[in-house]
């Protein structure tokens, strides 16, 4: 069966807002993808990532300081491939767990990716164990300095590799640092990492940072001025995760106080640390708390979880 495409959010205006206060509700979110990422330096990285994501087998690292664009990438080149497969979605942590016991997918069109990040990392070992490798045609695993090291990750990883090589399987690996840099305990691993396709994102420049701002902004259907747009960047820390994810909390405090992102609501908010109050759960859609409803049963949890649904 397959998976409809999200919803689209539809940004009104602010006319249209008028009334009783809204709380955004991060439904489809601003989806990584390949034609949004700003190359600057980083053209051959993309050209890299797209080629993979089109289906041709292989291990490509990526390496950079934070907000360099890994993770988008890395989001991104798996969107690309549902896309491609016209609507298959990423196999996550829960999903791989709710799977199959053999390891077999039970559709090869949404069931043979594997994206892991964050806490979820730590899952790759068991959902790669034996025949189950077989299974994926695609891996990408956005890690963090303390994932390595580990013999259980390092030999999912090897074998990955391993299948990479062979031509089976496309590997794309987000690393803290140079594979020769990354603390990789297994000496074969680290030869096939060192032996791989390997870029290292720069940081983007003043120009392009400016650019990133404001198309994110736009996605979120907000329009930022060049004044507004200046005292963001020179105040803002100036890595892309902290520039992105204050246009986020700014949509939601602009959506919710029907107040256009001007200086006055970009300096109030900055005072105010760019926090605002959890929406209740009597304010979410009926499907967004069906499904945190889910996760209650699923966990054994007396308490629905706390936080945004996309937290890991």
């Amino acid at each position: 069966m397959t998976t409809p495409p999200p919803p689209t959010r539809v940004q009104p205006s602010l006319e249209a807002r008028a009334g009783s206060p809204q709380l955004p509700l991060e439904l489809a979110g601003a989806v990584a993808r390949l034609a949004t990422f700003e190359p600057g330096p980083n053209a051959p990285a993309l050209a890299a990532v797209t080629r993979l994501a089109q289906g041709y087998p292989g291990c490509l690292t990526l390496w950079g300081p934070a907000g360099s664009g890994k993770s988008h990438l890395l989001t991104a080149a798996v969107q690309a491939i549902r896309e491609l497969r016209s609507g298959a979605r990423p196999r996550d942590c829960d999903e791989a767990i709710r799977g199959d016991p053999a390891g077999t997918p039970n559709d090869s069109s949404t069931h043979d990716l594997l994206h892991l990040e964050g806490a979820a990392i730590a899952t790759l070992a068991t959902l790669v164990a034996g025949p189950r490798l077989d299974a994926f045609a695609f891996i990408a695993l956005d890690t963090r300095v303390d994932d390595w090291g580990n013999p259980a990750f390092e030999e999912a990883v090897f074998r990955a590799c391993h299948r990479a090589r062979a031509g089976e399987l496309g590997l794309l690996l987000a690393l803290p640092a140079h594979p020769a840099e990354t603390r990789i305990a297994l000496a074969d691993l680290r030869s096939r990492l060192l032996g791989a396709e390997c870029f290292r994102l720069a940081p983007v420049d003043e120009v392009t940072r400016r650019r990133i701002l404001a198309s994110r902004a736009v996605a979120r259907g907000l329009t930022l001025n060049d004044e507004a747009l200046d005292y963001l960047l020179a105040r803002l820390p100036r890595d892309l995760h902290s520039l992105c994810d204050f246009i986020d909390r700014l949509d939601r405090v602009s959506l919710a106080e029907q107040r256009r992102p001007t200086v006055p609501l970009l300096r109030s908010l900055m005072e105010a640390g760019g926090t605002e109050a959890p929406a209740a759960l009597s304010d979410l859609a009926p499907c967004v708390l069906h499904r945190l409803q889910e996760i209650q049963v699923e966990s054994g949890s007396t308490e629905l979880p706390c936080g945004s649904p996309s937290d890991r």
